[in-house]
């Protein structure tokens, strides 16, 4: 233990004030390490923070759930008593479009939730009337719209059409927690009553179960204890998915039965009534009797539902004789053409069947009609039929699995498509922006200690050596080394306690508050609660004190253990060996005495070189993240996506509608590719993630996306298989040839086999070509959009022109997700700031203490100059000569030092789908360089001006 002496004590606080521009450099160094540690480190935590309260004030859900066969109330219920389950909620949504001055605008639409993910009324209130709707702010600022306002609705679902009426009146403004970075880029939501969705058609199923878990009150969302809680309940929703999807399907099945008997009576027997009488040329009493006189039964017994030929697209209407659901605009012609062709059934069954030829004036009034008929049976039945198959194959490959006892969270997976925090956009900024934080606090903290240990190490280091006749003779007094050592401590230590906890006020009240009020820009929640790590208020000086132990330690442990005697006598000079050959060194006189300077003050030179390392590794820091930002949205939206547009196509309006518009986008010297674009979801072994497919003639879509192979250079070669993001095949560590899992839309899973990988960094885009696409899914991939190029006409001026083309929709920017990217380099370009501000000012103190230290050792040698003729400018340029040595070596370590820092904090920063160059970036070489010197030159002149008023009297 170090007990120190009054006497001890003075000679130490004597030490402070001789040596007080030292001290001082000390206390700033660690001011301005633990200023910026503490204030990053605890505006990430701070961020976080914010955005978990939000989520709580929100019930922001844990889990969203996709079924592919839906959710029954009985599923809800089963779901709501998972272990670990604190509420769940049904939802339904589909796609829609909001038309509004001859474009459509597409949006999806949400029913309102009472419980979790309350959106935030900004003004209004949220619908309770049939027809009422809510808005989110991006919409209404879009398309501005307010309160009272009428808007129309188009359900763009892909196969039910699940709203009841079209027509809403805005009842509410809102932000949905959903999407909490602002300007919101991402599709709108309009929010209505469950009454406005034709629940009828859906046997009373909901779309989504949104699910909330039990967690500790205030738990950061963004923490590991969050996603253990997370994965725990994940595992057991997993397996719970096949069971309640085998209810559900047997009960679709049940309601298949009534709806087919039902479709039978109303729609079927009386096409087939007319065309017996047709053919007959019957009374309506004769052709009843040859209708009665066929077996017209239907399946009732449940299905096996592991039978591979089990097909509920295909209705039984005969014993033997089954048809395909047809269209429903095409309901007459299609049974027709199938009674046409099931003649010979007929003929086996023992009836001399007629020739089906019904004239085409008979066709059109049996489906008038039928048009005319109360057609929700029919609805219901394509509804039943749609969910009975989504959910087949996924609960087929369930089971097999579970029987086979492999994890569900392998391949296919379970039925239910379980989505976790991290599959929302709006979630992974949050996480992006705080992990960035975190991350570059911890690295460019690590250089302020480093430097800090070394000023304390050559501060107290040259402070020993003076006074080494001193300590001597305290030793001959009979002092203990630890006391000397203790009052030595006392300069590093104090200095560094009292820097690291002005650094940490200032990082807990200032720097914090700046961050989180420059971040708080982009999300909805505004500037985040002022937070305090409390382990680091008190980890952070203790750390200081060792660190400052260590400093002492080292510079003056082997000093303090030398004899008093051996301490007492004066250093011996070195005898400088001449040359073997006699002849005197070439080098000038200013060569010869800066070399020995360098030789005899090692310690000042090395902190000087340190200072600038660290001086430049930070900016350099800096300018490497921000340009590699910069550099990957521009290369991402530039090079790899070449298309400037995206035009929605409705076929259902005009079959020929691509064609046209294309023709039209033609006409005012715009191209144009047909494409089809799905959001679904990719997945390998236990990682999701979100996918926006693309589906085009792939020798085309090059000429819109590059699909290069980053490794190879080369483009995919055929139109098989899936062509991955490189970012999603590293993160997942897929080949060509390997196998992946893609998620439709509708939560249906498919294998498909990786057929190329193309170089991407940003975004979820999954490209196929439309054979691949017709392998993977089993279906043709339609039209509904076009990728547009169009460098020399305005987007504004394409849409007035093509306002009037059939099947037109709207078009949209094929960037925007660069509006996300742009707010997340100037989140960066902030932090840079930040950093070279704070590496001037450790630069600055550093090097001015240290020049002015070098002056006062060399005020008698320099005073000597001057009397002996030396100009003003030529005893600077003794000292500055130095300065270009050091400031050279400084700039080439610290370079090094911030490559590697910079390599260090780019993984940290990015996502599976957010890959970031890594290239060193020459600019922010060069810049950093400039800046480094510039620094240094300034703080040489200001320091050096002191040489023009030395005295003949300083040589005394």
């Amino acid at each position: 233990m170090i007990v120190m002496k009054k006497t001890q004590i003075i000679d130490a606080l004597r030490n402070i004030k001789k040596q007080k521009v030292s001290y001082i450099s000390i206390v700033l160094i660690a001011f301005l390490a633990v200023t910026c540690f503490t204030g990053v480190s605890f505006a990430s935590k701070g961020l976080t923070n914010g955005s978990s309260l939000y989520y709580d004030e929100r019930n922001f859900r844990d889990f969203e759930i996709a079924s592919s066969v839906m959710f029954s109330g009985e599923d809800l219920k089963e779901i709501a008593e998972v272990e670990g389950v604190a509420d769940v909620e049904g939802v339904l949504r589909t796609s829609g479009k909001v038309l509004s001055g001859g474009s459509k605008t597409a949006v999806t639409v949400l029913s309102k939730t009472e419980r979790i993910n309350i959106p935030e009324v900004l003004s209004g209130e949220l619908p309770t009337a049939a027809d009422a709707c809510a808005i989110e702010k991006k919409l209404a600022d879009d398309l501005g719209l307010g309160i009272g306002d009428r808007i129309t609705l188009e359900d763009a679902g892909s196969e039910m059409k699940l709203l009841k009426q079209l027509e809403f009146t805005v009842s509410a403004i809102v932000i949905h927690p959903d999407h909490i970075v602002t300007p919101n880029p991402f599709e709108s939501y309009v929010i209505v009553g469950k009454e406005a969705f034709d629940t009828d058609q859906l046997g009373g199923r909901t779309i989504y179960a949104e699910v909330v878990i039990d967690k500790p009150a205030g738990i950061d969302r963004y923490e590991d204890e969050y996603f253990t809680t997370v994965d725990g309940v994940w595992k057991k929703l997993e397996k719970l998915s096949a069971e309640c999807a085998s209810a559900t399907l047997l009960s679709v099945w049940t309601q298949l039965e009534e709806y087919k008997t039902l479709f039978r009576d109303v729609v079927f027997k009386p096409i087939v009534l007319a065309a017996i009488k047709n053919a007959k040329n019957c009374s309506d009493e004769e052709a009843q009797e040859i209708f009665d006189r066929f077996d017209w039964a239907t399946d009732t017994e449940s299905p096996d539902l592991n039978k591979d030929d089990l097909d509920a697209g295909r209705i039984p209407i005969l014993s033997d004789f089954s048809f395909v659901l047809p269209e429903k605009d095409k309901i007459v012609r299609s049974l027709l053409d199938q009674l046409s062709a099931a003649s010979d059934k007929f003929a086996q069954a023992g009836f001399e069947l007629w020739k089906v030829n019904v004239p085409d004036e008979t066709v059109e009034k049996l489906q008038a009609f039928v048009d005319g008929l109360d057609l929700s049976v029919y609805g219901k039945l394509t509804s039943a039929v749609t969910l009975f198959n989504r959910g087949l194959t996924r609960y087929r490959a369930t089971v097999e699995r579970l029987e086979s006892g492999a994890p569900l969270a392998q391949d296919l997976g379970g039925v239910w498509l379980i989505f976790d925090a991290r599959m929302n956009a709006g979630y992974m900024h949050m996480s992006m922006s705080a992990n960035g934080l975190a991350a570059i606090s911890l690295r460019f903290t690590l250089l302020f200690i480093l430097v800090a240990a070394i000023v304390i190490y050559a501060t107290v280091g040259k402070l020993v050596d003076e006074q080494k006749k001193l300590v001597g003779t305290t030793k001959a007094f009979g002092f203990y080394n630890r006391e000397i050592f203790g009052k030595y401590l006392i300069f590093g230590g104090s200095a560094t306690l009292l820097g690291t906890i002005l650094g940490t006020l200032a990082g807990t009240f200032f720097l914090q508050f700046f961050v989180e009020y420059s971040y708080g820009r982009y999300y909805v929640f505004g500037t985040a609660p002022r937070t305090a790590i409390v382990w680091q208020i008190f980890v952070i000086p203790l750390a200081g004190l060792l660190l400052a132990f260590a400093a002492v330690w080292f510079a003056g442990a082997k000093l303090i253990r030398s004899p008093a005697v051996a301490l007492m006598k004066d250093d011996v000079p070195a005898v400088k060996r001449k040359a073997k050959n006699g002849k005197k060194s070439r080098r000038s006189l200013y060569t010869r005495l800066i070399l020995r300077n360098i030789r005899t003050d090692a310690k000042r030179v090395i902190v000087t070189i340190v200072s600038i390392a660290g001086c430049c590794a930070l900016i350099l820091i800096g300018f490497s993240i921000y340009l590699s930002v910069r550099n990957t949205i521009d290369v991402q939206f530039e090079e790899i996506i070449r298309y400037d547009s995206v035009v929605s196509v409705d076929l259902s309006a005009d079959k020929n509608a691509a064609e046209n518009i294309a023709a039209a986008l033609e006409k005012e010297g715009a191209s144009s590719l047909a494409a089809y674009t799905e959001l679904g979801a990719f997945r390998s072994g236990n990682g999701m993630e979100p996918a926006e497919f693309i589906v085009a003639d792939l020798s085309k879509l090059s000429d819109y996306i590059v699909l290069r192979d980053p490794k190879t250079d080369d483009a995919p070669a055929g139109d098989e298989g899936v062509i991955l993001p490189s970012s999603y095949a590293e993160t997942y560590d897929l080949s060509v040839g390997d196998e992946c899992i893609l998620i439709d839309s509708e939560g249906n899973a498919y294998i498909a086999k990786v057929g190329g990988i193309f170089e991407n960094y940003l975004g979820r885009t999954v490209a196929l070509g439309r054979n691949g696409y017709r392998e993977i899914f089993g279906k043709e991939a339609p039209t509904d959009a076009l990728l547009v190029k169009h460098p020399n006409v305005a987007r504004e001026a394409l849409a007035e022109k093509l306002k009037g083309t059939a099947g037109y929709e709207t078009i949209t920017r094929a960037d925007d997700l660069r509006v996300v990217f742009n707010s997340y380099s100037d989140l960066l370009a902030i932090m840079m700031v930040l950093l070279i501000g704070a590496a001037g000012m450790m630069s600055a103190v550093i090097l001015t203490n240290l020049v002015n230290i070098c002056i006062l050792q060399k005020k008698r040698e320099l005073t000597v100059m001057r009397v002996n003729g030396f100009t003003t400018k030529e005893v600077k340029n003794y000292i500055t000569r130095e300065a270009f040595l050091t400031s050279a070596l400084g700039v080439i370590l610290g370079t090094l030092a911030g490559l590697l820092q910079f390599s260090a904090i780019m993984p940290a920063l990015g996502k599976s789908y957010t890959a970031f160059i890594m290239t060193p970036n020459i600019l922010g070489i060069c810049l950093s360089a400039a800046i480094t010197v510039f620094f240094t030159v300034v703080i040489y002149r200001l320091s050096l001006r002191k040489v023009k008023n030395l005295k003949l009297t300083d040589i005394a």
